[in-house]
């Protein structure tokens, strides 16, 4: 950055504590041309020689005007080295630099100014010592020219001067001297002011050197101090040989001369300047090479990552870097709250949001007060049917609430969050973040916070914490604790198993898929979590890689467990290769609550899938010795019992397989969820395959089950489409044989006596509770 010194290094907040990251960067001006970043050699040269050889026999007052942190006092350095060259080729020159806002608040600005003109005409001090000069008032120790002038500068002239640089005369010296004697407002000889101010300029005529004064930020100044100055600059600007070089942004000064000058300000000012220069503007795409460069220095971004060419990126970011001070102050501020959450928060809307609090006070501060508006849980119209009028009303509440915003504001919020572009074009479909998504973006309500907090909010995990379980952690073969279930049951987690493992972790990926099937089997209702995560990490691999290595190893993972959890991600995994390979038996869609994998099997290595599903396959018909049953949420043990069916094309590998699952399952579940597999619904009634059903699901263990639902009062937790089925079977035993099929109207009386009597249950179980 061209004000960009570095001072030191900061380690990360959290995270690896020995991390080291880029340190802050300094707002500093440059100080010679080599440290340039804006290619301004031939603007700075063209300049320099304008300010040396410009006609200024009556004197000249030059004004540079830039906006804050445009880089004027860069400029300012680079003009002087630049004449400092052209002085040592035979140019007669004297260069003054003047900072009035160090000695604001003293009352005597003109009077300190013309001092230090003397004390820089001083023939040891001039140039040679320039940069101890400044060292030395910005220590609070500056010598003045007061009452004891006269003493001080006989020693002065006294010096030998130094080889290459022109002096004034004596009397020249001495006459600054005086006038800034006079111009001290405590001075007794304040009256004689005109006359001394008459007596240098006669003396300044005879001298040969030409001074320059450069009186720079002006602006800084207190109100009343800065048309002291101007007026001052007014009443010796016609000094012979005097430049002065006045550096500004006129914006400020005019805001102040106007308190002073009835509203005139603008006016004034241009009374004064005789030469107005705008400051030549970086060039926006070098700061924006520069601001990605010092992004991408960063742990974890890479220069070209995706963040640059996202809305929010353009929006919100570079649309406000229009100074090197600009992307100074954005760069560190954006690190500080990278070093602590870059694990937590996505680098795009990170960058936004820390943009907006610099350039946009106003917008960051309306964005943190409506959360509960720009949060919105839409996702597409699947998955907020029933919602859709209560969304609507919130996007017309939206709607309403963005009137008070021009167009560009309105921009900056639809780059963030997708309700805004959907509330604004009544089109649900630009709402498209989707809920179950890993990113941790601003407008998922669960991280909103974190961005502007700095931290997470209770319950969101910390980007470590999945690191650490699914990288290090040595997954034990105890109980999993409840900071593991955690873990386990964040709806993030399978999205990040994808990121870290879908890579080159496979000698990882057993130890974590057992982990997980483990904690699965802890669960109260199994709802396949597992399947979630071994779908994600499928479709995580790259397309352009080979996925059967992955898949093998996690294939080879499910056939040795003897996790009851493995037979559900087998029965899963193996239906999933099946209808992948175009299988004419896989003609029901299942699992449509669980991610597809989106592999087109039938075009990479056939051969190879065909081997992996006759594993699992095989999986599905050995029987192993579980160690524990599980309940398993409806809804998943129901497509497992059929997706069996589908997979096996023979009576004795169907049995054989829902043997093996009759004994991972609790024996009331399997009974009533396998009487509904072998039950076939038709327009009239239902058919049963009663040979098999029979054989898996005896009458008595199928009475059993439906009376344990009934009198615990929780028949009606059962599917209606599955209820309909067992009331259906339950007819045949009641009638003792099973001829064709059986009604509809009979189902539907069985169903309404087994309602009738759950209800029952029910209130008794109030009243014992009362």
């Amino acid at each position: 950055m061209e004000d960009g010194n570095t001072t030191g290094s900061i380690l990360v907040a959290m995270g690896d504590p020995n991390t080291e990251t880029p340190a802050l960067t300094a707002d500093r001006p440059i100080a010679t041309a080599d440290q340039d970043l804006f290619n301004r050699q031939t603007y700075v040269h063209s300049l320099a020689d304008a300010l040396c050889h410009a006609d200024a026999e009556h004197g000249l007052v030059i004004g540079i005007n830039g906006p804050w942190g445009s880089g004027k006092t860069s400029l300012k350095n680079l003009l002087i080295e630049e004449m400092l060259t052209t002085q040592s080729q035979g140019s007669e020159a004297h260069f003054i630099e003047f900072e009035p806002w160090m000695f604001s608040g003293s009352g005597r600005l003109v009077s300190l100014m013309f001092s230090q003109i003397a004390q820089d005409l001083h023939p040891k001090r001039e140039m040679a010592n320039r940069n101890a000069a400044k060292a030395a008032r910005a220590a609070g120790k500056i010598t003045e020219f007061g009452d004891a002038y006269g003493d001080e500068i006989d020693e002065v002239l006294d010096l030998v001067p130094m080889p290459g640089f022109k002096t004034v005369t004596k009397k020249t010296l001495k006459a600054f001297g005086l006038v800034a004697q006079a111009s001290n407002p405590q001075s007794d000889d304040i009256d004689k002011l005109a006359q001394r101010r008459e007596k240098l300029k006669k003396n300044l005529k005879k001298t040969k050197s030409r001074i320059i004064v450069f009186i720079d930020d002006l602006d800084r100044l207190m109100d009343d101090e800065i048309i002291d100055m101007l007026r001052a600059v007014k009443a010796v600007g016609d000094l012979p040989n005097m430049t002065y070089v006045l550096l500004y942004d006129r914006d400020a000064l005019t805001n102040s001369l106007d308190k002073t000058c009835h509203g005139k300000g603008d006016e004034f000012l241009e009374k004064i300047i005789q030469v107005p220069i705008g400051m030549p503007e970086p060039p926006r795409d070098i700061i924006q090479k520069i601001i990605r460069e010092k992004i991408s220095s960063l742990p974890g971004i890479q220069y070209n990552e995706q963040y640059i060419y996202t809305k929010a990126y353009a929006a919100c970011v570079q649309s406000f870097l229009k100074t090197p001070r600009d992307a100074n102050r954005f760069y560190n501020e954006f690190r500080l709250r990278y070093t602590v959450m870059h694990g937590d928060v996505e680098v795009a809307d990170l960058l936004a949001i820390t943009s907006l609090q610099i350039f946009r006070p106003d917008m960051h501060r309306w964005i943190f007060n409506h959360k509960t508006l720009l949060c919105s849980p839409v996702a597409n119209r699947v998955y907020f049917q029933g919602r859709e009028d209560q969304e609507k009303h919130r996007a017309e509440q939206l709607k309403n609430a963005l009137t008070e915003f021009d167009q560009d504001s309105r921009n900056i919020l639809s780059s963030l969050f997708p309700f805004v572009e959907a509330a604004l074009k009544g089109n649900w479909s630009c709402a498209s973040v989707q809920g179950g998504e890993p990113e941790r973006s601003l407008c998922c309500k669960e991280h909103f916070d974190s961005y502007f907090r700095l931290s997470l909010d209770e319950g969101v995990l910390h980007e470590s914490q999945y690191r650490h379980f699914l990288l290090t952690d040595p997954l034990d073969d105890s109980e999993a604790d409840d900071e593991h279930m955690t873990m386990f049951n964040d709806r993030f987690f399978p999205a990040k198993a994808a990121t870290y493992l879908s890579g080159e972790k496979i000698d990882r990926l057993s130890a974590v898929i057992n982990y997980c099937l483990k904690c699965d089997q802890q669960q109260s209702f199994n709802d396949g979590t597992t399947i979630r995560i071994i779908s994600a990490i499928i479709n995580g691999v790259n397309r352009s890689r080979d996925r059967i290595p992955l898949v093998s190893a996690l294939v080879d993972t499910l056939v040795k467990s003897d996790s009851p959890t493995a037979m559900l991600c087998t029965a899963f995994l193996a239906y999933r290769i099946d209808s992948g390979l175009g299988s004419e038996v896989s003609q029901m869609q299942l699992f449509r609550y669980y991610p597809g994998i989106r592999i087109p099997l039938h075009t990479q290595q056939p051969a190879d899938w065909e081997t992996l599903l006759t594993a699992l396959k095989l999986k599905l018909t050995s029987r192993t010795d579980f160690s524990a049953q599980m309940m398993v949420i409806s809804y998943l043990l129901t497509d497992c019992l059929k997706a069996i069916i589908q997979l096996f094309n023979h009576d004795d590998d169907q049995l054989a397989a829902l043997h093996t699952f009759s004994a991972v399952v609790n024996e009331q579940e399997f009974a009533l969820y396998a009487a509904s597999v072998f039950i076939e619904e038709h327009e009239d009634g239902y058919a049963v395959n009663l040979p098999i059903l029979e054989h898996m699901v005896p009458r008595e263990t199928f009475t059993r089950a439906v009376e344990h639902y009934i009198n615990q009062g929780s028949f009606l937790d059962i599917a209606p489409d599955n209820r309909m089925a067992l009331a259906a079977y339950a007819v045949i035993i009641e009638k003792g044989d099973y001829s064709d099929q059986i009604s509809k109207q009979d189902a539907t009386a069985v169903i309404q006596d087994w309602i009738n009597r759950t209800q029952q249950a029910q209130e008794t179980q109030k009243t014992q509770n009362k």
